[in-house]
């Protein structure tokens, strides 16, 4: 691992933390974490990898932020993990983001399937997940 991987890992991971906390608290998430989560990873991939890291946090911001924008608008997702999934785009790129999109939702699948089945409106902290998720996809990442 480099540098700049440890640096991906330590600004997810405070912004993850971050955002839990307050998501569990609160059912919020706090936009000034996921400010910092996008300028932490433009300013790391612009001084680790230059005008290639920049596109790539480009296009996995876009991915993160759109398939965050679609669970918004079909599944009512707040708009505060959308913007999660937006600065995880940013800071590990378009790869880590689509695994970590798909991980977190099969947790959250399989935590709330019966309630969903059985037509229950209840309402949950995403963030959790996304943590979990995130650390599932970068611990596998690194296998």
């Amino acid at each position: 691992m480099t540098a700049a991987d440890w640096m991906d890992i330590g600004m997810a991971g405070t912004m993850l933390v971050w955002a839990t906390w307050q998501d569990v608290r609160s059912y919020t998430i706090p936009l000034v974490a996921i400010v910092y989560g996008v300028l932490a990873g433009l300013i790391t991939a612009w001084t680790f990898h230059g005008g290639y890291g920049l596109l790539e946090a480009g296009i996995g911001g876009l991915l993160g932020g759109g398939l965050g924008w679609v669970l918004v608008r079909v599944v009512k997702l707040g708009e505060g993990d959308a913007g999660l999934f937006l600065a995880l785009g940013v800071i590990f790129g378009p790869v880590i983001v689509l695994s970590v999109f798909i991980a977190s939702n099969v947790l959250i699948l399989l935590r709330f399937l019966v309630p969903v089945l059985r037509k229950k409106k209840i309402r949950i902290a995403v963030a959790p997940y996304i943590l979990a998720a995130t650390a599932i996809v970068e611990c596998l990442h690194w296998i």
